[in-house]
């Protein structure tokens, strides 16, 4: 990826909140996950503080910016397209009762959009809970290894949960595959998703959505996909 300015870089960075401030990661830390480079336990620790900090999120926001700029200039280095009028951009879809999804990218050249899990849910939206006192808690009961023609997913049950939504994402934060509205406590990878992951690893976590609106979320698994 072609180094970003030192105006987007610098964006970035002022957008973090300061590490000595708050339980915060220091920016370094987001920066080498957007770029695949951290271990899946560091990456599972942001994914996790991104979800309840704003500020974080904002900076996962910027981010963005900072990889699009790469990916274009990647892309017209290589193959000047010939100029092209933009319409405005389409709404970002929320998903009501979850964890918002962001844009992570969206790149003019190639009309690809790619989505990060690091938004907080918006103002007014119900609460998310990462289990709760009861001692509610989603578990991973998929083998965290499987072939990947045969890849699926599976959680344990929250009572009274009236349906899952499902994220499941590459190394390096990008969402491949998301189901909204789950009624059973299992999904089957599709088989685009499973092929392209073959020999690899996914990430993957899910919101239990309940009657009155509140979910809550999982911690972020890890699924390495054999090949045959």
């Amino acid at each position: 990826m072609t180094e970003p300015s030192d105006d987007l870089e610098q964006r970035f960075r002022d957008a973090l909140p300061d590490p000595g401030e708050r339980d915060c990661p220091p920016a370094d830390a987001f920066w080498a996950a957007a770029a695949g480079e951290l271990p899946f336990d560091q990456v599972r620790a942001l994914v996790d503080h991104g979800a309840r900090c704003a500020r974080c999120a904002e900076a996962w926001r910027i981010l963005a910016d900072v990889r699009r700029a790469a990916a274009a200039s990647d892309t017209v280095g290589a193959n000047p397209p010939p100029p092209v009028p933009l319409g405005p951009a389409a709404p970002a879809r929320a998903w009501a009762r979850r964890r918002a999804l962001v844009p992570l990218a969206v790149s003019a050249l190639a009309a690809t959009v790619v989505w990060t899990v690091l938004r907080p849910s918006p103002p007014g939206a119900p609460a998310v809970e990462r289990g709760n006192g009861a001692g509610t808690t989603l578990r991973a009961e998929s083998p965290p290894v499987q072939p990947a023609n045969e890849a699926l997913l599976r959680w344990s049950e929250v009572p009274g949960a009236s349906s899952y939504n499902v994220t499941v994402l590459t190394p390096d934060l990008v969402v491949v595959h998301q189901a909204v509205g789950v009624s059973a406590r299992e999904l089957r990878l599709p088989e685009g998703v499973r092929r392209r992951a073959a020999g690899g690893g996914l990430l993957w976590n899910v919101d239990a959505v309940l009657p009155d609106g509140r979910t809550v979320a999982s911690p972020t698994f890890e699924l390495k996909l054999k090949e045959r």
